[in-house]
């Protein structure tokens, strides 16, 4: 119980850091001007009806911050209480100092009108605090406790630990180039001025050259760990994190090289699709199927959808697109790679598999359920390829069972996206929207602990 509410905080802990960055995105760090009150009220009694503009997020960033820290007091606590290890008393009462202070910083911000060194400051303890809460989580966890298999492996050691320094050094001038206004000190990219080298200097030119090198820094530091780890270990708990890693890595690099942050906003989006119409639904669907095949969220594409072309035609773009691929994959295995994943998913969906013969004599309705509570799961494709479902019922069940997920997903982005002008974020719309993903997402967590083990999250 202790490490699923350790777990817990550190997802909040996730939101807390999204929040966060909205109110530095969106300037909104004094639209409250005054701390710890919101415009004299308290904070907790504050009207929802004046949450507008910027004041929802400063504010609302307000109230998840207050949120992650009862949670924390109560985890410091836990911890105090029930952990044997006297090391991780000491860290669950490091992680309560860690957020206490945060809230400080983030007070003395908008009490001195957001200076560069403290909002630099309460960015940086932001990351620490998030892996003091993945730290406990880990340290709790079952498998850590039983000891498990070990790597004592110095040199490797050495190359995650360096690795792991650079980034956080990387974080610490990122922040600072934002809160200084440094993000277009040097205008192009990958040269700066035209040359390779700056053709002159000032403050926030040498922060951003900074920011820059040390992204080099970071890419190699991180492709040599991963190389590391490929080449003195075959645990998979540690290779998988070093491909994720990597990926991340090069998503960030591709989100800057591509200038992403200016390309990718709803009007950005839509003028791309407009341009090569009739092409757009095509290229659309194309990309969803492609990410389906590659374990890509399919959520996250249909949200795009949603917000490109609104509800009723991203839920048929969606559902033409997601049937395909779910298909194409089932039949990839079915007739291609059966016998290989069958041994491969032999783990973690032991009780798919048992599920085998009521497949064989009631597979649409069974197919049905599945896709009802686990939507478009990249392992649910590949392991009814390997049972004995029929072609016809997998087509069926699959083309109804995904049809929730997809509604309420470009539903609740079209109705985020295309809110009239002027309309509050929390709109009738929105809220229902919410309220939908939010049902679905539970129903299909406890289905899945139900149905097999604990396949990942559903993907749309």
């Amino acid at each position: 119980m202790l490490h699923r509410f350790a777990k817990f905080v550190a997802g909040c802990t996730v939101l807390l850091v999204l929040a966060g960055s909205l109110v530095t995105s969106t300037d909104s760090g004094l639209s409250v001007p005054d701390w710890p009150t919101t415009y004299g009220w308290n904070m907790f009694t504050f009207p929802p009806s004046k949450w507008v503009g910027g004041i929802l997020y400063e504010h609302g960033h307000r109230l998840i911050a207050s949120t992650v820290g009862f949670f924390t007091i109560i985890l410091a606590a836990w911890l105090w209480m029930s952990e044997p290890r006297r090391w991780m008393k000491w860290l669950g009462v490091a992680a309560l100092g860690a957020v206490i202070a945060q809230g400080v910083l983030g007070g003395l911000t908008v009490m001195f009108f957001l200076p560069a060194p403290i909002s630099t400051a309460h960015a940086g303890l932001a990351e620490i605090f998030f892996c003091m809460t993945v730290a406990i989580a880990l340290f709790t966890s079952p498998r850590w406790i039983d000891g498990g298999q070990l790597v004592d492996d110095a040199e490797l050691r050495t190359f995650a630990t360096t690795t792991t320094i650079l980034i956080y050094c990387q974080i610490l001038v990122g922040a600072t180039m934002r809160h200084t206004g440094a993000g277009l000190a040097i205008p192009d990219f990958p040269l700066m001025f035209g040359h390779l080298w700056p053709t002159h200097w000032d403050a926030k030119i040498a922060v951003h050259f900074a920011h820059r090198a040390g992204a080099v820094l970071v890419a190699m530091a991180v492709l040599a760990t991963a190389t590391a780890v490929f080449r003195r270990t075959s645990l998979s708990e540690l290779r998988r994190p070093a491909v994720l890693l990597v990926v991340i890595a090069a998503m960030v690099w591709g989100y800057h090289a591509l200038d992403l942050p200016h390309r990718m906003t709803v009007a950005g989006m839509r003028a791309l699709v407009d341009s090569h119409a009739p092409y757009g639904p095509l290229v659309f669907m194309t990309v969803c199927v492609a990410g389906i095949f590659l374990h890509v969220p399919e959520i996250v594409l249909i949200a795009i959808g949603g917000v490109l072309f609104g509800s009723v035609h991203a839920f048929a773009y969606g559902w033409v697109a997601s049937l395909i691929g779910a298909t194409s994959t089932f039949l990839l295995v079915r007739y291609v790679a059966r016998d290989y994943f069958q041994r491969a998913l032999r783990g973690p969906l032991v009780r798919l598999r048992a599920l085998d013969e009521r497949l064989e004599r009631n597979g649409f309705w069974t197919v049905l359920v599945l896709r009802l509570v686990l939507f478009l799961a990249p392992p649910l494709n590949w392991a009814l390829g390997a049972t004995r479902v029929r072609v016809p019922h997998y087509v069926a069940g699959t083309a109804l069972g995904v049809v929730p997920g997809i509604a309420t997903t470009v539903f609740f982005a079209d109705s985020i996206a295309n809110r009239p002008p002027g309309s509050d974020v929390l709109s009738p719309g929105v809220l229902l929207g919410a309220v939908l993903v939010i049902a679905l997402v539970a129903t299909a967590t406890f289905a899945a602990r139900r149905l097999g083990g604990r396949p990942p999250a559903p993907s749309a």
